[in-house]
Protein backbone atom coordinates (compact mmCIF):
# COMPACT_ATOMS: atom_id res chain seq x y z
CA UNK A 1 0.00 0.00 0.00
CA UNK A 2 1.36 3.89 0.29
CA UNK A 3 0.83 4.23 -3.31
CA UNK A 4 -1.81 6.00 -5.10
CA UNK A 5 -4.40 3.94 -7.02
CA UNK A 6 -6.62 5.69 -9.66
CA UNK A 7 -9.55 2.72 -10.47
CA UNK A 8 -11.73 3.54 -13.75
CA UNK A 9 -14.80 1.36 -13.52
CA UNK A 10 -17.32 1.70 -15.82
CA UNK A 11 -20.94 2.31 -15.02
CA UNK A 12 -22.80 -0.89 -14.28
CA UNK A 13 -19.65 -1.69 -11.92
CA UNK A 14 -21.09 -2.49 -8.31
CA UNK A 15 -20.43 -0.07 -5.82
CA UNK A 16 -20.50 -2.55 -2.97
CA UNK A 17 -17.02 -3.27 -4.53
CA UNK A 18 -15.29 0.25 -3.88
CA UNK A 19 -13.34 -0.29 -1.14
CA UNK A 20 -12.89 3.51 -0.28
CA UNK A 21 -15.19 5.84 0.50
CA UNK A 22 -14.57 10.29 0.01
CA UNK A 23 -14.89 12.73 2.52
CA UNK A 24 -15.20 16.83 0.66
CA UNK A 25 -14.97 19.24 3.37
CA UNK A 26 -15.60 22.77 2.83
CA UNK A 27 -15.47 25.78 4.40
CA UNK A 28 -19.37 26.73 4.11
CA UNK A 29 -22.66 25.97 3.61
CA UNK A 30 -24.00 26.98 0.34
CA UNK A 31 -20.74 24.72 -1.40
CA UNK A 32 -22.13 21.76 0.69
CA UNK A 33 -24.70 22.60 -1.63
CA UNK A 34 -22.76 23.16 -4.69
CA UNK A 35 -20.21 20.27 -4.66
CA UNK A 36 -22.94 18.03 -3.87
CA UNK A 37 -24.76 18.61 -6.99
CA UNK A 38 -21.69 18.79 -8.75
CA UNK A 39 -20.38 15.37 -7.74
CA UNK A 40 -24.23 14.05 -8.03
CA UNK A 41 -24.25 15.09 -11.95
CA UNK A 42 -21.08 13.96 -12.74
CA UNK A 43 -20.71 10.92 -11.27
CA UNK A 44 -22.59 7.66 -10.44
CA UNK A 45 -21.67 7.95 -6.82
CA UNK A 46 -23.83 8.34 -4.13
CA UNK A 47 -23.72 11.83 -2.67
CA UNK A 48 -24.85 13.21 0.64
CA UNK A 49 -24.27 16.71 1.72
CA UNK A 50 -23.75 17.32 5.42
CA UNK A 51 -23.82 20.79 7.03
CA UNK A 52 -25.54 21.76 10.84
CA UNK A 53 -28.86 23.20 10.02
CA UNK A 54 -30.08 19.48 8.96
CA UNK A 55 -29.90 18.95 12.80
CA UNK A 56 -27.01 16.81 12.65
CA UNK A 57 -25.82 17.84 16.10
CA UNK A 58 -28.27 15.66 17.46
CA UNK A 59 -27.37 12.36 15.48
CA UNK A 60 -26.25 9.63 17.03
CA UNK A 61 -24.07 7.08 16.27
CA UNK A 62 -26.69 4.75 14.43
CA UNK A 63 -27.80 7.32 12.37
CA UNK A 64 -24.21 8.50 11.53
CA UNK A 65 -23.12 4.79 10.69
CA UNK A 66 -26.15 4.67 8.73
CA UNK A 67 -25.31 7.48 6.73
CA UNK A 68 -21.66 6.34 6.24
CA UNK A 69 -22.72 2.95 5.15
CA UNK A 70 -25.34 4.31 2.63
CA UNK A 71 -22.91 6.98 0.71
CA UNK A 72 -20.25 6.57 -0.91
CA UNK A 73 -19.02 10.35 -1.03
CA UNK A 74 -20.22 12.63 1.88
CA UNK A 75 -19.72 16.36 1.52
CA UNK A 76 -19.87 18.55 4.75
CA UNK A 77 -18.26 21.81 6.67
CA UNK A 78 -15.08 21.20 8.41
CA UNK A 79 -17.24 21.95 11.25
CA UNK A 80 -19.27 18.86 11.22
CA UNK A 81 -16.34 16.23 10.58
CA UNK A 82 -14.64 17.89 13.50
CA UNK A 83 -17.36 17.20 15.49
CA UNK A 84 -18.55 13.40 14.00
CA UNK A 85 -14.38 12.61 15.34
CA UNK A 86 -14.93 14.77 18.84
CA UNK A 87 -17.96 12.61 19.88
CA UNK A 88 -16.57 9.27 18.18
CA UNK A 89 -19.25 8.93 15.51
CA UNK A 90 -16.13 7.83 13.34
CA UNK A 91 -12.42 6.81 14.01
CA UNK A 92 -9.85 8.89 12.79
CA UNK A 93 -7.72 5.32 12.00
CA UNK A 94 -9.99 5.16 9.39
CA UNK A 95 -8.86 7.67 7.74
CA UNK A 96 -6.13 7.24 5.05
CA UNK A 97 -2.99 9.43 5.13
CA UNK A 98 -3.87 9.88 1.31
CA UNK A 99 -4.75 14.22 1.48
CA UNK A 100 -5.77 16.14 -1.12
CA UNK A 101 -6.73 19.55 -2.07
CA UNK A 102 -9.42 19.16 -5.44
CA UNK A 103 -10.66 22.30 -6.62
CA UNK A 104 -9.30 24.21 -3.51
CA UNK A 105 -11.04 21.76 -1.03
CA UNK A 106 -9.61 19.02 1.20
CA UNK A 107 -10.64 16.07 0.63
CA UNK A 108 -9.60 12.63 2.28
CA UNK A 109 -10.37 9.12 1.13
CA UNK A 110 -11.16 6.71 3.64
CA UNK A 111 -11.03 2.82 3.81
CA UNK A 112 -13.89 1.54 3.93
CA UNK A 113 -13.98 -1.20 7.07
CA UNK A 114 -13.92 -4.73 6.15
Amino acid sequence: MGKRCICCLDRSSQRAHIAFQILFLVPKVPLVHQQTEVLRKHTQLRVQGYYGQMGVDAWDLDVWSNEFEKHDVLVMTAQIYYNVILHAYWSIKGVSTFLRLVRGFLTLVLRRPS
